[in-house]
């Protein structure tokens, strides 16, 4: 009987070498195989996935090693307000009261991609015809928020997104990715490239046909008023595995022949008082990103992809209301989770206390808004909470990190086949019980 199972672990074991292989490629951007890279790798990561959440599970939660506070928009203050988006003033009014309060860094989980008309081109022709033209911005609301990114546009980072991504060395041609008109690759709004890396270093030259890095399209950018007065900025897409679970985020985007950085990334890079750089190797491959000052290194796939070390379930970070942070009272209940227990309880805290010198995200919590993610400790968070989850792994430097070492992974090859087949060969050779042991 065990003869015959010898002859079956011989498949079993190539098998599984090479899911590894497939595995290990799929995440160094490697794989260029299509029906390998669309099917089977994604299935892949969801097993390793699957895994990554027990084990997450199996840790517990950790308390965030940085004072990050959640500003959520819940649906009380969307009842309360107005639906969203709100009018600019409101949101301003929002930020500035974030400001006062003492927060240090405020990131903007939102894109302000239209203006606000409140005046109709109908109404405001009349005005002019009248005399009365100068009356129009009285009623629009964009300036004061302008006015509001201007007065704190050291301490601000605007959000924004794209609506389509593809990666040119995986594109077959004809398809969208297909870069060769150079038209597709001016894509960025005017004054956009001050939100770049500020060093983009490529050794032998940057070949757009030949990267595998993220490029986007449609960008779903703020209204130039408030591009044009902003200082920093930062994309906030989400990168979802195939189960719908996000375990990993993306730290560069192309916009054109440009990198950009995602909002946490951004954040940190404004709280460090820093610069941003990214190194790619001879085969278009990112070998690096790191902050020039410091020198301090994010570590990352070839891909530019982080893997996220989660802190715990959902309000493992503080939140508190947007409704409370626009109140005048400064003693204010807030949820509060004991990480230990899981236990959750509502304490009255000083408001300024908990907003002084942190580092703060304004976004949506309201389910009306679809913006709610799945986690590996939870699958119901306020995706906000993912961008909190980044800026302390980046913060803190403890990111969840793959050992095997990027430039050689045969020896691992090596060890699985000649392992596995060792391990069958004595296997078969021991009497049932000794191997049923050593199994």
């Amino acid at each position: 009987m065990k003869h015959k199972i010898w002859i079956f672990q011989i498949p079993i074991v190539f098998l599984f070498s090479a899911a590894f292989y497939v595995f290990e490629s799929g995440g160094k951007g490697t794989l260029y195989n299509a029906f390998l890279r669309t099917n089977v790798f994604p299935t892949l990561q969801v097993l390793s996935g699957a895994f990554t959440n027990a084990k997450f599970n199996l840790r517990g939660p950790n308390a965030p090693k940085n004072k990050i506070v959640i500003v959520e928009i819940d649906i009380d203050a969307i009842a309360q307000l107005g639906r969203w988006p709100w009018h600019r003033d409101v949101t301003a009014y929002l930020v500035e009261k974030t400001f006062q309060a003492g927060a240090k860094v405020v990131g903007l989980d939102i894109t302000f991609s239209e203006p606000d008309k409140r005046v109709s081109k109908e109404l405001a022709t009349l005005l002019e015809k009248n005399n009365l033209g100068h009356l129009v911005n009285k009623f629009e609301t964009d300036h004061e928020l302008k006015r509001t990114i201007e007065l704190h546009q050291n301490e601000i980072v605007l959000g924004w997104s794209a609506e389509s991504k593809c990666q040119p060395a995986y594109s077959l041609k004809g398809e969208a990715c297909d870069l060769s008109d150079p038209e597709k690759l001016a894509v960025a709004p005017k004054n956009f490239e001050k939100f770049a890396y500020s060093q983009f270093d490529t050794p032998n030259g940057f070949e757009v046909k030949k990267s595998s890095a993220i490029f986007g399209f449609d960008l779903i950018a703020n209204i130039s008023l408030f591009s044009d007065a902003a200082k920093y900025a930062g994309y906030f897409d989400a990168w979802l595995d195939k189960d719908g679970f996000i375990r990993r985020t993306s730290l560069a985007m192309m916009i054109g022949n440009k990198p950009y950085p995602s909002l946490p990334l951004e954040m940190a890079k404004v709280i460090l008082n820093d610069d941003l750089k990214i190194t790619l190797d001879k085969n278009q491959k990112i070998s690096q990103i790191s902050f020039i000052k410091t020198g301090k290194e994010i570590k990352v796939s070839p891909l530019g992809v982080m893997e996220i070390n989660f802190r715990g379930p959902a309000n493992a970070f503080q939140y508190i209301r947007a409704l409370q942070v626009m109140g005048d009272d400064d003693e204010i209940p807030v949820e509060k989770l004991q990480l230990t227990t899981g236990e959750r309880k509502i304490a009255s805290t000083s408001k300024k206390d908990l907003l002084k010198d942190a580092y703060v995200f304004i976004g949506l919590s309201a389910l009306g808004v679809f913006d709610m993610r799945a986690f590996p400790f939870d699958h119901n968070v306020p995706g906000v909470e993912g961008h909190a989850n980044i800026l302390d792994n980046i913060l803190s430097s403890d990111f969840l990190v793959n050992e095997t070492p990027r430039f050689n992974t045969w020896w691992i090859y090596i060890l699985m086949i000649v392992g596995a087949l060792l391990f069958a060969y004595i296997t078969e050779r021991l009497e049932s019980i000794p191997a049923l042991l050593f199994f």
